[in-house]
């Protein structure tokens, strides 16, 4: 079984701008009832222009949230005072593949130049998800990892520096020093998605692991 670090796998969390499906939603993260559900790349044309400098991203930003009346950051509260950060991504076109003078030996290491549009904005986490946010959806869901329930897992092997498979380690005990702020480490992809799917219940819309193309888009 292949274990990775929630900090890679799941780098930041990605919320869909849509309309609430309750009531009790912050008003800061509602959209307006007249607000098209179509994307913003019709809006400005500035949204088809890349590369662009920090302060165009900024700009971009403030035009998005003013064109749809929300807020550029929004804090998800997932109880007890445990709470995640995420900030207004605006939507836009980039090129994203391997460049021609960048090519890999290995063919699966290379992938061909294109154009991806990102065709709405979203909100993405700011920070990785911590160890407090993670052990928040186990204590309430009661949920186990799959590394806990096999009882070992790959983690780096301080003589060698190379992956060694080791019984005992989990997220818990990864391991290494961690406090509550650092990042999640040793859970699977499947374990990322049950606490997207925990988060989408707090949230009340959708919460899901980032793609590629939108780690890209940010980057």
């Amino acid at each position: 079984m292949e274990i990775k670090g929630l900090a890679c796998v799941l780098v930041m969390m990605l919320m869909s701008i849509s309309r609430p499906s309750s009531a009790q939603e912050p008003s800061s993260c509602r959209l307006p009832s007249s607000t098209p559900r179509t994307g913003l790349l019709g809006v400005d044309a500035r949204y088809a222009l890349w590369p662009f400098d920090e302060k165009e991203a900024w700009k971009r930003q403030d035009h998005v949230a003013s064109a749809l009346g929300v807020a550029k950051e929004v804090s998800l509260d997932l109880g007890k005072g445990v709470t995640m950060k995420l900030v207004l991504i605006p939507p836009g076109k980039f090129d994203m593949g391997t460049p021609p003078d960048e090519e890999r030996d290995n063919p699966a290491e290379w992938e061909r130049p294109h154009e991806v549009t990102i065709s709405s904005p979203f909100y993405l986490g700011v920070y990785e998800v911590s160890r407090k946010q993670f052990g928040k959806f186990v204590a309430e869901s009661g949920y186990e990892t799959e590394v806990e329930r096999s009882g070992r897992a790959d983690v780096l092997d301080p003589a060698s520096r190379r992956p060694a498979s080791k019984g005992g380690s989990c997220w818990r005990e990864p391991g290494f020093e961690q406090d509550d702020e650092h990042p999640v480490v040793l859970v699977t992809w499947n374990d990322a998605s049950e606490f997207c799917e925990w988060a989408s219940k707090k949230a009340k819309r959708k919460v899901s692991l980032p793609l590629p193309r939108y780690l890209v888009w940010v980057g």
